[in-house]
């Protein structure tokens, strides 16, 4: 209520309330509309931003994953905005580093293919190897080949098959002849497997 009078003493009858509260509707909506501008501009800052952001993303995607060429308004270069030489160096900056990123891609897709390459090439040869490790187990072991265990105290006169294709070397002097057994009669083959591809 004090603060009433003072208004009263003080302004003459003209400027009541109704003006006073005038006056502070339109300080409260102009003065805040200057900063809501200013979050406007970078707003829609940040929004071309973005959608430039997005359109350069989906173009070099489609360069690389569909292998596409670029559309003819991504292949022309940015013309820089007339009479504003800080767009313009922003815009030859910028076109640096997309053209630095996408060699950089360009070299890591390359490194990946050629590890890819190597990779299936060793897989080829361990597949092969291993087929022919397996078809020379099953075509040269017979169940009754397997070889028995013995003491090793026992093994004199006994004779071990030598490797096929091994080249049979005569004994030495002085040690002790040793005779090839004869094959057991029951021998049967194992019966044949195919490799299962895993």
């Amino acid at each position: 209520m004090r603060a009433t009078s003072i208004f009263k003493r003080r302004l003459p009858s003209a400027f009541s309330g109704s003006v006073i509260c005038a006056t502070l509707v339109c300080l409260a909506v102009i003065v805040p509309s200057v900063p809501v501008q200013a979050q406007n501009t970078g707003m829609q800052e940040l929004l071309n931003r973005v959608e430039r952001l997005q359109r350069e993303l989906s173009t070099l995607q489609r360069q690389v994953y569909k292998g596409e060429a670029p559309p003819a308004s991504a292949a022309t270069p940015l013309a820089p905005a007339a009479g504003d030489p800080r767009n313009a160096a922003r815009n030859s900056i910028r076109v640096s580093q997309l053209e630095n990123e996408l060699q950089q891609l360009t070299g890591r897709i390359e490194e990946i293919g050629f590890r890819t390459q190597q990779i299936q090439s060793r897989l080829e040869k361990l597949v092969s190897d291993m087929d022919q490790r397996l078809t020379a187990l099953e075509g040269g072991t017979q169940r009754g080949d397997a070889p028995q265990s013995v003491s090793p105290s026992s093994n004199v006169g006994l004779a071990l098959r030598p490797p096929a294709g091994a080249a049979v070397q005569p004994a030495p002097v002085g040690s002790p002849v040793v005779t090839p057994l004869p094959s057991p009669p029951n021998s049967q083959a194992l019966p044949q497997a195919q490799p299962q591809p895993q």
